[in-house]
């Protein structure tokens, strides 16, 4: 892909007869600006880092937009005694997000790189801050994992690369939603499938399987900070193995309905959620308003599919609802206005 990449190190070297010990020059405030490429605009990096080797503060202001990590997330960076900074640019899908920054803070000499940590800014306000030691992979990461997941989502032209030639490849993405084994229940992995040999089990949205994997691959999980959800992203379908699909299905809301949001009247995809029971009032005196609001501005989020308390055969796991790209703007905008 096309990035722009600028690079600060600060190291210290001594280049002395004698043996001696190279140590590295944390960094205590650092800002980083550059005029951009392509549609980035403007980017601007400031941080600081305390003297116990925290980043205790990180600011980036791109997109026309101020973007503050929060605390809870700078705590991964806890004794990281940063002395690096890379950062670069992705266009992205709007769809997904918009447009990337990304800001690699590393603790390197002149012989290897130690440590590293990677903070994604997305358009559309999503931080998330990963550290992995380089050299080292995740923990538990040889053999072959077994799973079984829940196809929750199939998104065209999620990937691209740029060569030096000019040639472009396209790549769709596929996110499964783990419900075995155990430890991986709830989390999400994000395969990438070229679009002409894509499984057809991966454009199914609902569909359940089964493959192997091997665990090298299953590194760079990252946690949404808004949802929880844990995702791990694999490079591309050959990665999964025995890959068989399952005679069990996810329930399908879709059937019958119209395709069309009939709030802002745009096409709309297909989405694998979860139930949230409860959310649509008993009684009158249970609502407060917010389901009415949801219904009448975006009654297709693609955040969960409304339920009663009553649980009916089928409603337990996820169900396949449409979503609006439009429903998502509005749910974004309205609740950020008044939570």
């Amino acid at each position: 892909m096309k990035r722009l990449v600028f690079t600060i190190a600060v190291l210290l070297v001594a280049d002395v007869a004698c043996a001696s010990q190279e140590g590295p020059l944390p960094m205590s405030r650092f800002r980083l600006e550059s005029d951009g490429i392509g549609q980035s605009g403007a980017i601007l990096v400031e941080g600081k880092q305390n003297d116990k080797a925290q980043i205790v503060a990180l600011t980036v202001r791109a997109f026309g937009k101020e973007y503050r990590v929060p605390p809870e997330q700078l705590k991964v960076l806890a004794g990281l005694g940063a002395n690096g900074i890379r950062v670069s640019y992705e266009s992205g899908y709007e769809e997904l997000g918009g447009r990337n920054v990304y800001i690699q803070l590393q603790l390197g000499f002149t012989s290897h790189t130690a440590d590293t940590a990677l903070i994604t800014i997305t358009e559309n306000g999503k931080i998330e801050v990963r550290r992995r030691k380089a050299g080292t992979a995740a923990p538990d990461s040889s053999g072959t994992l077994k799973a079984e997941a829940t196809v929750v989502q199939y998104t065209p032209r999620a990937m691209h690369d740029t060569f030096d030639d000019g040639r472009i490849a396209t790549f769709d993405a596929a996110e499964l939603r783990f419900t075995a084994p155990r430890e991986w229940r709830g989390s999400s992995l994000v395969v990438y499938c070229e679009p002409r040999r894509a499984n057809s089990l991966f454009r199914t949205v609902g569909a359940q399987c089964s493959f192997e994997i091997e665990r090298g691959y299953l590194v760079g999980q990252t946690t949404d900070s808004k949802t929880g959800v844990k995702t791990t992203e694999c490079p591309f379908e050959g990665s999964l193995v025995n890959l068989k699909e399952l005679p069990a299905r996810t329930p399908d809301c879709t059937e019958g309905k119209p395709t069309i949001c009939e709030v802002h009247h745009v096409a709309m995809t297909r989405r694998a959620v979860p139930w949230r029971h409860g959310m649509v009032p008993m009684h009158r005196s249970e609502d407060n308003g917010a389901f009415e609001r949801r219904m009448a501005h975006y009654p297709h989020p693609g955040d969960c599919h409304p339920a009663t308390d009553i649980v009916l055969p089928g409603q337990r796991g996820l169900a396949v609802v449409f979503v609006c790209p439009e429903c998502e703007r509005a749910k974004r905008r309205i609740e950020k206005a008044d939570p």
